[in-house]
């Protein structure tokens, strides 16, 4: 009899785009600030009038990002555009399953 163990548990990696309303993508951010690890970095870029998108960065994407702003003397260009330094693209997260995620510990 073979036994096979999955667990159901989605990975999404270390660079993460949470899409949202400006004012609930604030409200994450302040939420995941009180989240207890430190091995993270959030940031947020508007992209119109109402839609903001919030980059989190951890683990290897964490460290790739410090390098990147060591070597870019301007912040503001990694900020409004971090897709484009980072030579990837981030996994997309709605800000609701986002939250779900966050509570199960499993977002970070």
């Amino acid at each position: 009899m073979q036994v096979n163990l999955q667990t159901n548990t989605p990975n999404f990696g270390k660079f993460i785009r949470v899409k949202g309303h400006r004012h609930k993508i604030k409200e994450f951010k302040q939420e995941l600030k009180e989240y207890p690890s430190d091995d993270f970095i959030s940031i947020i870029t508007r992209k119109n009038r109402h839609k903001s998108y919030l980059y989190i960065f951890s683990g290897k994407d964490f460290d790739k990002l410090i390098d990147i702003s060591q070597k870019n003397p301007c912040f503001w260009e990694i900020r409004t555009n971090p897709t484009k330094f980072m030579n990837k693209k981030p996994q997309k997260i709605s800000i609701k399953d986002a939250k779900k995620q966050l509570k199960q510990d499993i977002l970070i």
